[in-house]
């Protein structure tokens, strides 16, 4: 763990001011970053395959399900409205969570009996903080009548759930894989390449695996890394100049259309990916 906190700052500070044109760790490895700064924003025109569709619609199906189960819970206490009221939750992944849901703070639902009573609450709401897709399945209205019009309710709309398109749940979902389950050695590797040539330590490139057996002794026993893969919001790749002891490494955005086929339903409401 330390490995990486120590090799972060210095690859990050690289790579985000880099956009577009290269940047030189002097005279060892050069940084290039294609179409600009890495990103994890997800576009909104994925064209998705028919089981992708199929896993979004039984995602959606187990998040209506949970929000119902709340609202006839609340309804069995002897609730004919219900109010929503948003608290606080912390975000430190999702900066951009707007671009992907309605809204971020976590909620709970009251119950309001016909004499105006307060009837039940409910737990916080989506359980699941870091998924995305929980979000978009919610109350049409901050108030709202479980019994639809009535002399009670004049004023309030019948309580529906919100049932956001399979592509806008897969998209958010797909934003939530890229947070939490791409691991990213890229700051490691970076080091490694970077010690390894500057010290003009042999090394060896083989099958697309750059080897330093003398980095080892450095890296805690870690001596080698793949010269091209995925990485949390990028790609990268690496060319080597053995003679003269330089590199150039390459970030380019990731394809995201490659996701489009690659969903799966992994249950409560959850959506995984595969690359």
């Amino acid at each position: 763990m330390i490995r990486f906190v120590i090799c972060a700052a210095i690859l990050m500070s690289l790579l985000g001011s880099a956009t577009g044109s290269a940047l030189a760790s002097p005279e060892v490895v050069t940084i290039i970053n294609q179409g600009g700064a890495p990103t994890k924003f997800i576009p909104n025109n994925l064209n998705w395959s028919p089981s992708s569709l199929d896993a979004a619609n039984e995602a959606k199906k187990f998040l209506t399900s949970a929000l119902n189960s709340e609202l006839n819970s609340l309804k069995a206490k002897g609730a004919i409205t219900v109010t929503r009221h948003y608290v606080s939750t912390h975000n430190l992944e999702y900066p951009d969570w707007s671009t992907y849901v309605p809204a971020w703070n976590q909620y709970r639902l009251t119950g309001w009996n016909a004499a105006g009573k307060k009837v039940g609450t409910t737990k916080l709401l989506p359980t699941d903080t870091p998924n995305l897709a929980d979000r978009l399945v919610l109350l049409n209205a901050d108030s709202c009548s479980l019994q639809g019009s009535g002399k009670n309710n004049v004023s309030k709309p019948l309580c529906q759930i919100a049932d956001p398109a399979p592509e806008t749940v897969l998209r958010a979902s797909l934003r939530t894989y890229i947070a939490f389950n791409q691991e990213d050695n890229t700051d490691f590797y970076f080091q490694q390449l970077k010690t390894c040539l500057e010290l003009h330590y042999d090394f060896t490139i083989k099958s697309g695996i750059f080897d330093c057996p003398k980095n080892a002794a450095i890296f805690g026993g870690s001596r080698s890394f793949p010269m091209s893969g995925p990485a949390s919001n990028h790609h990268y790749s690496i060319t080597v100049n053995k003679n003269a002891h330089t590199a150039i490494w390459t970030n380019s955005p990731i394809d995201y259309s490659t996701f489009s086929s690659k969903a799966k339903y992994s249950g409560a409401g959850v959506i995984g990916f595969s690359r």
